[in-house]
């Protein structure tokens, strides 16, 4: 990590769809489409949740969870790629734990590519641990990667 990003911290709103689709456009191999985001922007059963770290210059990033019963999935974390490794992810990723846990949340569950070092570095920094794999679940561009499983107690996570 070289400098600390301090961004805002909120729940996105339907307003920051647009720069929501570009963001994770820019840096996934598989984004989700508008749709998908507008879905989740307004979910009515209020399971799934997009928090927002934006800066002066907008959107630096965000993270999309889930909790059904007691668990929370992370389904994104998606940081400006010149804003990675500024303590942008862990900002997100901290403040999702926090909102998962006060919504009844116990346990948390995240896939990663299993080439992405400096992610599972952190997810390992935050208290998950290593569950499994699932061999070929990510598409490249040159073929298929595997996801490595991770998750961690609620309870006893150092957020």
């Amino acid at each position: 990590m070289t400098n600390v990003v301090l961004p805002l911290l909120r729940t996105a709103s339907p307003q920051d769809l647009p720069a929501l689709v570009a963001l994770d456009a820019l840096v996934s191999n598989n984004p989700w489409s508008a749709k998908q985001y507008s879905d989740a922007l307004v979910d009515k059963e209020e399971t799934e949740r997009i928090l927002v770290a934006t800066i002066a210059e907008g959107l630096a990033g965000f993270v999309v969870t889930a909790i059904v019963l007691e668990e929370v999935s992370i389904y994104k974390v998606v940081v400006q790629p010149s804003l990675q490794r500024q303590g942008i992810g862990r900002s997100l990723m901290s403040k999702a734990l926090t909102d998962a846990r006060s919504r009844g949340a116990r346990r948390c569950f995240l896939e990663v590519r299993a080439s992405n070092f400096p992610a599972i570095q952190l997810y390992r920094e935050m208290g998950f641990q290593a569950d499994g794999r699932r061999p070929n679940y990510y598409s490249t561009g040159s073929g298929r990667e595997d996801a490595i499983l991770m998750s961690m107690q609620l309870d006893c996570g150092r957020v």
